[in-house]
């Protein structure tokens, strides 16, 4: 079974025994190290987080490969609700549900 992005990175980390400030900072001055916490060390799924194109590219070029970009793929549709894109907004108050 593939490993997926989150728990790639979170070994990387790891494996590397980089810290998670070490690791931000490898991707550049405007990446926190509160969003590499997120997308790798965040245990509750409210806390975390799935880094957009532009940093999955930069997680891969990072890591030399080891964490590649679309090993994120099945965290992002893990997380994603069914019909959470498609829901209308209504006016204030108002419920969406018949």
């Amino acid at each position: 079974m593939d490993m997926d992005g989150r728990t790639l990175l979170a070994d990387y980390l790891s494996t590397q025994r980089l810290t998670v400030r070490a690791f931000a900072a490898k991707l550049g001055p405007d990446v926190p190290f509160s969003a590499v916490w997120a997308w790798a060390l965040a245990r509750n799924p409210r806390d975390q987080r799935t880094p957009s194109i532009k940093y999955l590219f930069a997680i891969e070029s990072a890591t030399e490969g080891a964490v590649p970009a679309r090993s994120w793929m099945s965290v992002s549709r893990a997380h994603s609700k069914p019909g959470s894109s498609a829901r209308r907004r209504t006016r204030k108050g108002a419920s969406s549900k018949p």
